[in-house]
């Protein structure tokens, strides 16, 4: 797991990447960090966003 420091102050870890794909959306890619499915994967609460400055 990766702690990440957040916009909002609200502690985060990313956890797997599974589960629905990244998406795209007014040039960021946005996807989710953490997935935990019936007992499979890493679990975490990360909405991760990448954008080109």
């Amino acid at each position: 797991m990766h702690e990440y420091t957040t916009v909002n102050g609200v502690p985060a870890k990313g956890g797997s990447l599974n589960g629905p794909g990244p998406v795209v959306v007014g040039g960021m890619l946005l996807m989710n960090s953490g997935y935990a499915y019936l007992g499979m994967g890493i679990p975490g609460n990360v909405l991760l966003a990448f954008g080109i400055e």
